[in-house]
């Protein structure tokens, strides 16, 4: 277990970490209450009986970035922290904490969160390059403000490389995928609903380099179209439906393997992640595509 001794303001603040999370204590703004529609927040008061206001855990898988800014003379903790931890259907939201440091304490603190930094990404890539796909036509049109709204500042708070690119018509997720530079990205990551990723797997199997190329780049979702039925596959009802939560995934998640069909029609060959369907089902669903 290790500790510093840092400053908010005139009040003193320790973090200590012990190879599981991080432990904010003194900070009387550190532990506020979830936020509500209208961007209200309050800092609940101490009582007696109530836990402490002034702590508050952070969980590793929670940590994006601790850092010590040269400018400033500040630790820097990023992270994205579940609104009501002890519950399974809670929302994320992404959290800064800036504490001063002494003159005579800078090499400590910039070691100290080097340290942090090496165990909550030991197994991890930190500050991924990520290719974004974003289908401005899926769902009700709002993949655009979803990602620039929810999911941009998580990326941007965990230091990643961000390339976006937006979708122009059908079949153009697979064409990217189809040639983009598998040594430039370390995940592609795709704001639409279930059909964008359908595209992207199909591209990369359509590569000379399939079994390599979708190796080495994982998907990664973030929830914003109609369908988002992989998404709640992986990360349940509610999370499923959270960008904040789906981009902590980008970051922090590991690679697993997907189970895909093989599918011939004619002279095409499909594949296919979630279902697939044939006869009446697949025809009601092509006939009524200018109903969606």
């Amino acid at each position: 277990m290790s500790a510093l001794n840092v400053t908010k303001g005139v009040h003193p603040v320790t973090l200590t970490y012990d190879g599981e999370g991080l432990r904010i204590e003194g900070d009387l703004n550190a532990h506020k209450k979830v936020k509500s529609h209208y961007g209200c927040g309050c800092v609940p008061l101490p009582t007696p009986k109530g836990p402490d206001p002034t702590l508050l855990p952070i969980k590793n898988t929670y940590l994006l970035q601790v850092f010590y800014n040269d400018k400033t003379n500040m630790v820097q903790i990023h992270a994205v922290i579940p609104q009501a931890p002890d519950a399974d259907d809670t929302d994320f939201e992404l959290y800064k904490f800036m504490y001063s440091v002494d003159k005579d304490k800078v090499d400590q603190a910039k070691m100290y969160c080097h340290d942090i930094m090496q165990s909550v990404y030991h197994d991890l890539k930190p500050e991924k390059r990520l290719k974004v796909l974003i289908n401005p036509f899926g769902g009700q049109g709002k993949a655009k403000s979803i990602f620039e709204t929810n999911v941009r500042p998580v990326f941007n708070a965990a230091k990643c490389a961000v390339d976006i690119q937006y979708t122009e018509h059908q079949g153009h997720a697979l064409q990217i995928a189809k040639e983009i530079d598998v040594d430039a990205y370390d995940a592609i990551v795709t704001v639409s609903g279930d059909g964008v990723i359908h595209e992207v797997i199909n591209g990369f199997m359509q590569r000379p380099d399939a079994g390599t190329a979708i190796r080495k780049v994982p998907i990664g979702i973030i929830p914003g179209g109609t369908g988002n039925a992989m998404s709640i596959c992986m990360l349940g009802e509610m999370a499923g439906f959270d960008p904040v939560a789906t981009a902590l995934q980008v970051i922090k998640g590991r690679p697993l393997a997907l189970d895909i069909c093989s599918v011939s029609y004619d002279d095409h060959r499909y594949f296919s992640f979630l279902s697939h369907s044939y006869g009446i089902t697949s025809y009601a669903d092509l006939a009524t595509e200018h109903l969606r």
